[in-house]
């Protein structure tokens, strides 16, 4: 309604009393509350028989949805991070009515209603060369997507605008290969590099988010832009330090910390610092990733930044439960749990509840375990996180295989396996197919077991992810051994020692 309203410039009593009688008229839709749709065979009438002035009103009216939208989705980027840096881009004080996003939760539940018209305004202005006008609405979406675990939709999304053929006006995108010379004064263009790049990480694409990351880069050093020039090093440390490259993921973190340093944002900082902390863990430096992780949550909680007090919070737990200080864990994932409830943020609330089960269920807490997963489970299906669910839906069965119940287990992973192939998530399959065998090794079944193992390491190299290849290996290993075939079971061990890093697992 608010944005009809705004296309008609009238207000939103006049507007709703409008759309009742085209509806009245079998001319348009109600869908819900508030929410209208042309009949199709209206829409193709309208099209086709435009006239001269109907096109340049029409072309008007466009102009004021675009500049509703780009009022809006600024606004609600600015409730759903209040910290961040004041982004520089044009934004239209354009009226609001009918509209509340004041705080985070609004802004997300009106995001949320509202992501389905946001991409028609995003292809729309894309393909007729438009792009300019709407501002940070492409940004502001493929964020709202990734926070809903609506990875490849969002990529999707960025993929268009960046892609080789794209139409283009002098500041439109180019590809992410190209971006860096073709298009570089273009600022949101380059933002939206960095989120192509951190959604390439969310989908183990890691040569084409390098790719994007450094043409981020250049193009915000072109711009002149210390902080943008940041924002793209944190992105590519993250890609370094998840493919092995530890040296380069050092070198990027230090050169993001110096910016922001030079800045002066704590928050920003203490992001670096904790994705820093992460890189020493994995490389097994313990003592430098808690003091970096130490050092970040300061800064987080000097800079009264809720959300990246949550965050840091969250991987110092894990750090901690990977290293097997429970009860260090457990606070620091009870505390950042805390936070994300009180930012309603149901997303990391779910997180955080299967890594809080994660901590009961290795210390034997199964109960509590199992309520902490289906919690984490049933946020995830409100939200449409697939990929989160099927991992609630694994730590379960997990659990269930340990108190013996196989068959509930079982069920659990076929639904799993549903929903990762749907989503195309080898990654994922492979931990179902690990999971799987698990059950089949408590039945003391061991050749189904080893034929779910096998299964799990097809995935997991067809994931390309060497972790859960070394966890795979490590299964048909101990089963072989089982099965008294030690040479074969050794084969398998060493090849696991080869391919797993100094601690199994470490915090994303």
């Amino acid at each position: 309604l608010p944005a009809a309203a705004a296309l008609s410039e009238a207000g939103l009593t006049d507007t709703a009393v409008r759309l009742d009688m085209l509806i009245d008229y079998r001319l348009i839709e109600h869908t819900g509350p508030h929410r209208y749709r042309l009949h199709d065979l209206v829409r193709e009438y309208l099209v086709s028989s435009r006239t001269e002035a109907q096109i340049a009103s029409d072309d008007a009216a466009l102009d004021r949805v675009y500049a509703f939208y780009q009022a809006a989705v600024a606004r609600a980027d600015h409730a759903v991070n209040p910290h961040r840096r004041s982004l520089d881009y044009p934004a239209p004080t354009t009226a609001l009515e009918g509209l509340e996003l004041e705080t985070a939760e609004q802004a997300r539940r009106w995001l949320d209603g509202e992501h389905h018209n946001l991409a028609a305004v995003t292809a729309h202005a894309h393909q007729h060369r438009r792009l300019p006008r709407i501002g940070l609405l492409p940004h502001v979406l493929v964020q709202h997507l990734d926070r809903r675990g609506h990875w490849r939709p969002a990529l999707d999304t960025i993929n268009q605008i960046l892609r080789p053929d794209a139409p283009t006006e002098s500041s439109e995108a180019t590809t992410a290969a190209d971006a860096a010379g073709a298009d570089a004064s273009n600022a949101i263009t380059a933002r939206l590099l960095i989120d192509q790049a951190a959604l390439f990480i969310r989908v183990e694409q890691l040569d084409s988010a390098l790719s994007s990351a450094d043409a981020a880069v250049s193009a915000w050093a072109a711009l002149g832009d210390d902080y943008g020039q940041a924002d793209a090093h944190i992105q590519r440390g993250r890609i370094y330090s998840t493919t092995g490259h530890f040296d380069e993921a050092v070198e990027a973190y230090r050169a993001a910390a110096t910016l922001y340093e030079r800045l002066g944002d704590r928050s920003r900082l203490a992001v670096t610092e904790y994705q820093w902390g992460i890189t020493a863990f994995i490389q097994g430096h313990y003592d430098e990733a808690f003091g970096r992780a130490d050092r970040a949550l300061s800064l987080a909680r000097a800079s009264h930044d809720a959300a990246v007090q949550c965050d840091v919070l969250t991987n110092l737990g894990e750090m901690h439960r990977l290293a097997g200080h429970s009860e260090q864990a457990l606070a620091h994932l009870r505390e950042a749990q805390i936070l994300a409830e009180s930012l309603g943020d149901p997303l990391n609330t779910a997180v955080l509840g299967n890594n809080i089960g994660a901590v009961h269920d290795s210390a034997g807490d199964h109960q509590q375990a199992l309520a902490s997963f289906r919690m984490a489970l049933r946020l995830f299906q409100a939200i449409g996180d697939h990929r989160n669910e099927i991992d609630s839906l694994v730590n379960l069965a997990s659990t269930h295989t340990r108190l013996g119940e196989d068959v509930i287990a079982l069920a659990e992973l076929e639904h799993a396996t549903a929903l990762a192939r749907q989503a195309d998530d080898h990654s994922r399959q492979s931990q179902i197919h690990l999971a799987t065998g698990n059950v089949y090794t408590a039945q003391k079944d061991h050749l189904r077991a080893l034929t779910s193992y096998r299964a799990a390491l097809a995935q997991a190299r067809q994931a390309a992810v060497p972790f859960e290849q070394a966890r795979a290996h490590q299964a048909i290993g101990d089963t072989l051994a089982t099965l008294d075939d030690p040479d074969a079971a050794r084969a398998h061990w060493q090849r696991a020692d080869a391919l797993r890093g100094p601690l199994e697992g470490h915090p994303t």
